[in-house]
This record gives structure tokens, C-alpha cells and sequence, in this order.
């Protein structure tokens, strides 16, 4: 078959969950690729499939190798605190390098605060990641707090330029300052 062909298939299937669920989508994905190495090499050699980067992920090679499959094309950051400080900081690390291609940034901690505060160490390290970022393409921008966080400067957005910024959706937080620019 075409590739055009099979990347519809590939689409089909992978939209197929509902709702979206990252891990289910990079399963199917893990799945179909496995079938014969003509739809694995469509499925590596397509970009739209590795533009999702999350701290889901775990190790710091698979996200590596995400950002380099997605060859330029803008990402979407998510970092979940159930993944472990580990699996956020190392996305966080990698995720800054290649911040220019940023379309959108979540950033969703626990509302345990126990889990919190045991994490909190850790998470002060992301200020060295998370300040004075240039977000030309920054587009969504969802920043989610269970509880205030205790030990890192938690309106660190507030650092970065983004001038194409949409849409931005914040709970509990009141950032210092507020964001510069929601484009129209």
C-alpha cells in the first residue's frame, strides 16, 4: 500500500480512543509498528506521531529520540507530577532545550499536598529550566496546581515571551505579574 494509505490507517487507529489518552495513543502507536517494517518506517518516519512529549515517557533517551522525530515541527510539552520528579525534570531539561518550537506547555502538580511538599526538593531544581524562556510559538500555555506550590517560583511563566499566546488556563495561582500578551 501507499504510504499515504497506511498513514490513515495509522490515523484511524490511533484517533480511535476516546478521550485521548497519551499513553493509549503511543501504545497503539508501539503496536501497529510492530506489524511489518514498511508501517514501522512510516509510522518512525512521520513527525505528527512525536510532536506530543510527555513526562509519561520516562526516560530521558525516548524522550530524546521524540524531539528528534518530530523534526522541527512544533511540540506539545506535558508534565504530569503522578510520572515522578525524575521522568518531570529530565523532560523539563530536554523540553527547554528546544523551547522555540514550544506549541503548547502543561504543567499539572498533584493535589496531595504530602506528595507535594515530599517533592518539592526536586521541582526547586525546574527553576533553572523553567525562567526567561522565548516562546515564539507558544500557543496554550495550562498551568495546574493542587496546592500552591512551596518551593519553586510558581508563576515562572510570567519570565518568558510569548507573543502568539491563545489561550492560558491557570488554577490555583495568582501570578505576580500578569502575562504580556494573549493574541486575539
Amino acid at each position: 500500500l501507499p504510504n499515504e494509505i497506511l498513514l490513515s490507517i495509522v490515523d484511524s487507529y490511533v484517533e480511535s480512543t476516546e478521550p485521548p489518552d497519551l499513553q493509549v495513543r503511543q501504545s497503539n502507536l508501539t503496536q501497529l509498528s510492530h506489524v511489518c517494517s514498511k508501517l514501522r518506517a512510516v509510522i518512525v518516519g512521520c513527525p505528527k506521531y512525536w510532536n506530543t512529549i510527555c513526562s509519561g515517557l520516562r526516560k530521558e533517551e525516548i524522550m530524546q529520540t521524540y524531539i528528534t522525530r518530530s523534526a522541527g515541527m512544533d511540540v506539545n510539552i506535558v508534565i504530569l507530577e503522578k510520572h515522578g520528579q525524575d521522568a518531570c525534570e529530565t523532560l523539563m531539561k530536554l523540553a527547554s532545550r528546544v523551547s522555540n518550537r514550544w506549541r503548547s506547555f502543561s504543567l499539572v502538580l498533584s493535589h496531595s499536598w504530602d506528595l507535594q511538599y515530599a517533592l518539592a526538593r526536586s521541582f526547586s531544581r525546574l527553576d533553572c529550566y523553567l525562567l526567561y524562556l522565548q516562546l515564539p510559538r507558544l500557543r496554550s500555555l495550562r498551568i495546574h496546581y493542587g496546592t500552591s506550590p512551596i518551593s519553586f517560583t510558581s508563576d515562572f511563566f510570567t519570565t518568558w515571551s510569548y507573543p502568539g499566546l491563545r489561550s492560558l488556563d491557570l488554577m490555583n495561582i495568582a501570578p505576580k505579574l500578569a502575562p504580556t500578551s494573549l493574541a486575539s
